[in-house]
């Protein structure tokens, strides 16, 4: 799933990677699991529905792999 993307990314020369996830979603582990670390939580609105957001990125992604 990440692979293609992260090769395109590094074919551009971007090495870093933010991801937005929904704290809610069981599946954020993840995104820890392939080195991604907590950077922030945001606030959101989807359909009149207040969720959380979790941000996580990496310093380089051509680590992940």
């Amino acid at each position: 799933m990440l692979e293609p993307i992260i090769k395109e990314l590094t074919k551009q020369d971007i090495f870093s990677m933010i991801v937005l996830v929904l704290e809610a979603n069981r599946s954020k582990q993840f995104y820890k699991t392939l080195g991604a670390k907590e950077i922030d939580k945001i606030k959101i609105e989807i359909l009149g529905k207040q969720l959380n957001e979790i941000v996580y990125g990496w310093d380089d992604i051509r680590t992940i792999f």
